[in-house]
């Protein structure tokens, strides 16, 4: 008598969360960014015109006038300076969540050896002296899964992940560095170097927006491309 064996396959692995589009999320951070460059560039024409009124003061103008024209530009600059802050920090939160759902997706497109789990994703961005490396390896790594999911290591990373990575680094220092510049004002002339300074800061954190608002579009797309080929097969 024979005995039959039947063979059978292992159990998959566990599926993958559904593809969730990010279209609401990637609109909002889109707008988001949008209004972040317009506070950012209007600080920096309110900081241009503060730079000018400083530079008459240094120059020996210290009329009345000049005084309240002093006044009322520091009202202005506090006023954007506060705004671009709110915005910065606004823009960075929904920037995380964003990667989460960018990272969550790309595993649901079926992406193959992915290193970074979503909730890791995130994570590294708070992971002292990791943070200066592995933000980008993510950001690089989603975008290779979300060109070509089934050979994300073929795909090499686009200039747009390294160009944010240095933009965000960029921020990061020269932000420190205006803000210690500020602990140490001592007189007119060195309020028009942090004015100055802050005037670079501005011009840093623009390039930095136009380098996370293609980021983000260019992931998206590329999921959405992905996404449809999927939903045709």
């Amino acid at each position: 008598m024979t005995e039959e064996t039947t063979l059978v396959d292992p159990a998959p692995p566990m599926a993958a969360k559904p593809y969730r589009p990010a279209t609401r999320m990637t609109l909002w951070m889109k707008l988001l960014l949008g209004a972040a460059i317009l506070a950012s560039a209007l600080e920096l024409i309110f900081r241009i015109f503060e730079y000018r009124l400083l530079g008459d003061v240094a120059a020996g103008d210290v009329s009345g006038a000049m005084v309240h024209a002093l006044t009322m530009s520091d009202a202005r600059v506090s006023f954007a300076a506060y705004s671009r802050m709110g915005l910065f920090f606004a823009v960075a939160l929904l920037f995380l969540f964003w990667i989460f759902r960018a990272n969550c997706n790309a595993h649901a497109l079926g992406a193959r050896d992915m290193r970074y789990t979503p909730g890791w994703s995130v994570g590294w961005f708070f992971v002292p002296f990791a943070n200066l490396v592995m933000p980008f390896k993510v950001m690089r790594e989603i975008w290779q899964a979300s060109s070509d999911p089934g050979n994300p290591s073929a795909k090499s990373s686009s200039g747009i992940v390294g160009w944010w990575w240095f933009a965000w680094l960029a921020n990061t220092v020269v932000a420190y560095a205006v803000s210690a510049m500020f602990k140490s004002i001592d007189g007119v002339e060195a309020a028009q170097r942090v004015s100055a300074a802050a005037m670079v800061h501005d011009l840093v954190q623009i390039g930095l927006y136009v380098a996370i608002f293609a980021l983000v579009k260019g992931i998206f797309d590329r999921q959405q491309y992905q996404a449809n080929i999927v939903r045709v097969f």
